[in-house]
């Protein structure tokens, strides 16, 4: 099926963009087993709706192809070793209700691209090197709930 093996390449490609072969977790990946026994995968009618991996070991940048994911609804990748930029792509998933990128070492990336999640209830980017101004746009987030952004190099006030 088209859908399933489009999944399973976006997998592959984050799999292979964050050295699956070293987290300390990585049982079922890459194999043939449905999608919802693989570590860290949350699957709702057999589509990806949640990818919950913390503490385990990502390493590298996170790949553009994860827009492709039209269902994610959480993503928690805290307390890796993920760096570089968020690629403009994850951007694009409307879909998503909570973000933790926190404790990584994710530098490029404009707080203001978070605005364009309108379901969001939390996000958490604290501890990640961040530069730049907390953008006005975050007080129209309507729905949020947690919104941390603390060890960053931020300026501005959220009104």
């Amino acid at each position: 099926n088209g859908s399933y093996n489009m999944t399973f390449s976006v997998l592959n490609e984050f799999y292979l963009f964050t050295s699956g072969y070293q987290w300390y977790n990585n049982t079922n990946w890459l194999s043939s087993k449905p999608f919802d026994q693989w570590h860290g995968l949350v699957t709702t009618n057999q589509y990806i709706s949640g990818i919950n991996l913390p503490y385990n070991n990502l390493q590298g940048m996170l790949p553009s192809s994860l827009y492709f994911l039209t269902d994610l609804q959480y993503i928690n990748l805290e307390s890796n070793y993920l760096s570089g930029e968020i690629p403009s792509e994850f951007f694009t998933i409307t879909s998503l209700e909570s973000i933790k990128l926190n404790s990584n070492y994710l530098v490029e990336f404009n707080l203001e691209e978070f605005c364009n999640f309108y379901q969001l209830k939390s996000l958490y980017v604290n501890d990640n090197n961040v530069q730049g101004d907390i953008p006005n746009c975050f007080s129209y987030l309507n729905d949020i709930e947690s919104l941390e952004l603390s060890y960053n190099y931020l300026s501005g006030t959220l009104n």
